[in-house]
């Protein structure tokens, strides 16, 4: 007697090759976009770029925010003018470097200053500031680790205008950090909108035709079997 394998329907074997063949084309056109990227296509994406991109909409948005209050805090005030100096922090002269470690609210300002008024140190850079601080001494060493740094973002810039507010517990400093950890989201979130768009991007370069012939030969292949399943055999 014959028996049918495996009952595939009644669709035309020539039809089912050509849907599956159409079918598998069309996924490998979507696989163009659904595999992750390579660690050569990687390669092309800075990064940094794209942090620092976002975090200055950021923080341009938020300043803008701020600055079109009637009134504002001490602790928006702050960011604005982080902000606002934040080329300044970058390239800082030795009197910013002297407000960096705190100006006249500290002693290690108070010295920084100090150095600076006199007359014999007019030509004096920070090496010669490390030195007049004593080369060892952990005020020497403080002022050499704030005066390395380009990002006003850093843990020990934030640290001291938390300080500079009140500290801590104050109001005012819980306020600025507040403000900091919402720019840091923001920034974060945009970062990953513009990742998304530039994975996009990259992967609309790549060459379709290899992928739609694979995925075109896997479905002919798969109607190809189907149709010999489909046929009645003798048992």
């Amino acid at each position: 007697m014959s028996v049918e394998a495996v009952n595939y329907g009644t669709q035309n074997p020539l039809a089912r090759v050509i849907n599956s063949t159409l079918i598998g084309g069309v996924i490998g056109y979507g696989a163009k976009y659904a595999i992750k990227l390579q660690k050569s296509e990687k390669k092309d994406i800075n990064y940094a770029a794209l942090v620092n991109s976002s975090r200055k909409d950021v923080n341009l948005k938020k300043v803008n925010s701020f600055k079109i209050l009637k009134s504002r805090t001490p602790a928006q005030d702050e960011f604005i003018n982080m902000i606002e100096h934040k080329e300044n922090f970058k390239n800082p002269t030795l009197a910013d470097l002297a407000e960096r470690v705190g100006g006249k609210a500290t002693e290690l300002g108070k010295k920084v200053l100090q150095i600076l008024a006199d007359e014999k140190n007019k030509n004096i850079d920070v090496n010669g500031i490390v030195e007049a601080l004593g080369k060892d001494t952990k005020e020497a060493k403080e002022f050499k680790y704030a005066s390395s740094l380009t990002n006003c973002f850093a843990d020990y810039n934030l640290a001291r205008i938390v300080k500079k507010l009140g500290g801590e517990k104050s109001n005012a400093g819980q306020e600025f950090m507040r403000i900091i950890e919402e720019v840091d989201k923001q920034a974060s979130f945009v970062t990953r909108k513009l990742l998304k768009a530039t994975h996009y991007v990259i992967k609309s370069k790549r060459y379709t035709a290899p992928l739609v012939a694979a995925g075109a030969t896997a479905g002919f292949a798969v109607a190809f079997i189907q149709n010999m399943l489909a046929h009645k055999t003798e048992a």
